[in-house]
């Protein structure tokens, strides 16, 4: 399982969860110090910018599932992962702002 962002609310609550219930947990954060902080709570760190598209395909691809819990302001994060998942059968959960992959029917 692939968490982005797990300082926030979400991000952080569903990462123990799935760690509890035994699943094996990866999580992007962006220093060597929050690395050791995941690590120290049992989630495999990875370490990555959100404008790093190569890193988030790979470690997408080798996840189950991925969940999406960074911020709504960064659309390419969103289509990256879709990329990156697509046609691959495999679950990609985002948390916020998921209008802003939504087409503009305005309802119609």
């Amino acid at each position: 399982m692939l968490l982005e962002h797990l300082g926030t609310p979400v991000g952080g609550s569903v990462a123990e969860k799935l760690r509890d219930s035994d699943h094996h947990v990866l999580g992007l954060v962006r220093s060597e110090e929050k690395a050791r902080l995941l690590k120290g709570r049992g989630i495999e760190p990875i370490i990555c910018s959100l404008d790093d598209s190569t890193i988030l395909t790979d470690a997408a691809r080798q996840a189950d599932a991925v969940i999406n819990a960074a911020s709504a302001d960064d659309p390419g994060v969103v289509e990256t992962l879709v990329s990156a998942l697509e046609r691959s059968g495999k679950l990609l959960i985002q948390t916020i702002g998921s209008s802003i992959v939504a087409d503009d029917a305005c309802g119609e």
